[in-house]
């Protein structure tokens, strides 16, 4: 609800700001670049402004609720960075340690001469890889052009895998998956350069590895279940299943078309989420990016 004009709302807020916020984000729906909008303010630590337009299904005719599900894909990076931090503050990791002893598969590593060039031209790396360059996606390998691309980009999980076109990706456990990146040899040297994404789902075979439990256990009962997280996981259960939302890409011919349905989601095999990438919240249950919703 927008507050009346002149009307100021409780939470201390400008109301023509939060006129403005909707047209915006009204603008969005209307011109169809975006389906649906959950849109949520934090203030002073309360929820101060909720915003929903458009629709959670728009072939369905549903409209966005304020407890729809979403896919909040690479927003899971920073909970995964909680999670190691966790461990660092207990004593378990450190920042600057090689993780040579809980990842042997990423001691010993070579590195390409030229990251365009021959995969088997490569040479030793002057470190080993630390916890720090997992962190800032430093650690040498990623999301880049390079001779190992299509080998790194067969280790992606399914969703993505889908969403790329790379047909052949597989199903791996995290130790088969930790065996196929340990034969890739770094695109550059640890602490060199950031690449984007890979980093992430090393640090989740790290965290279970080192809490000596599943990812998804450890993440429900050190952070979810803490902070009332109720509706974040890696998997939709059917009960909650209409509740997620449609999710929609871009066609070739610029339309938004349906990527993923609640009726037959990839969010639904707990064997697809085997590492650390994607998960599903609520709007506002990450207290990680309170201020900003994760929209389709």
């Amino acid at each position: 609800m927008m507050p009346e004009s002149g009307q100021v709302p409780r939470s201390g807020l400008s109301p023509e700001r939060l006129r403005r916020l909707h047209r915006a984000l009204q603008g969005y729906v209307q011109r169809g670049e975006i389906v649906g909008i959950v849109a949520l303010i934090h203030h002073h630590g309360e929820e101060a402004h909720v915003e929903t337009l458009g629709w959670q299904d728009k072939e369905a005719q549903i409209p966005i609720q304020r407890n729809t599900l979403f896919r909040i894909m690479s927003m899971t990076k920073p909970i995964i960075a909680v999670a190691t931090l966790l461990l660092v503050e207990e004593g378990k990791l450190r920042l600057y340690d090689p993780v040579d002893a809980w990842l042997p598969e990423l001691a010993s590593r070579m590195v390409l001469r030229d990251p365009n060039g021959s995969p088997d031209e490569v040479y030793p790396a002057s470190r080993s890889i630390t916890l720090h360059d997992l962190l800032t996606y430093r650690f040498g390998i990623g999301w880049t052009r390079s001779a190992v691309t299509p080998s790194i980009f067969a280790l992606l999980p399914a969703q993505i895998a889908d969403a790329m076109q790379v047909w052949d990706a597989k199903i791996l456990s995290p130790d088969a998956w930790m065996a196929r990146l340990g034969e890739i040899p770094l695109v550059y040297e640890p602490g060199e350069r950031w690449l984007y994404h890979t980093a992430v789902d090393v640090l989740g075979v790290l965290i279970t590895r080192v809490a000596e439990q599943p990812l998804e256990t450890f993440l429900q009962e050190r952070i979810f279940a803490p902070l009332g997280m109720v509706d974040t996981s890696f998997v939709v259960p059917p009960k909650k299943r209409s509740r997620l939302a449609v999710a929609y890409a871009k066609a070739a011919t610029r339309e938004l078309t349906v990527w993923d349905h609640p009726q037959n989601t990839r969010w639904a095999d707990p064997q697809e989420h085997l590492m650390a990438t994607l998960l599903i919240q609520v709007v506002g249950a990450n207290p990680f990016s309170h201020k900003s919703a994760k929209i389709f």
